[in-house]
């Protein structure tokens, strides 16, 4: 399965955060494409930030292939870089509420979870 993290935001200090984290998310990227869910009709799974409040969570229905998903961002954070295990946190927490909302993953759902958790935690580690 392909992952996809993408901005749609004009908060320079989030997207410049993200940067900073692309060797993560690469990787993130490596560990989700060795899983093939059977019964799930997405390609890919998008997570797409955007200018809303943070707490703010919407799946973008009209692309059978794409499950995306559009989510709010802390605009009062700068996203400093001693901030970066904040930004690893609040990644894990929407990419789970992400898997958690996609219904056709079935029994992959828990494999992609375990997944993102173990990537959090060795992305943790290292920052």
């Amino acid at each position: 399965m392909k992952l996809a993290v993408s901005t749609m935001t004009t908060n320079r200090h989030f997207v410049k955060a993200l940067r900073r984290q692309q060797h993560w998310l690469e990787e993130l990227k490596v560990r989700v494409s060795d899983v093939s869910p059977k019964d799930c009709p997405h390609e890919a799974l998008l997570l797409c930030f955007v200018d809303k409040p943070v707490e703010s969570f919407r799946v973008v229905p009209g692309n059978p292939d794409v499950f995306e998903v559009e989510c709010g961002i802390d605009s009062s954070s700068n996203y400093l870089a001693d901030d970066d295990v904040l930004l690893i946190q609040m990644l894990e927490a929407k990419l789970k509420q992400m898997i958690q909302e996609c219904s056709s993953l079935g029994d992959d759902r828990k494999t992609l979870l375990d997944i993102v958790e173990a990537w959090t935690t060795d992305a943790i580690m290292q920052c």
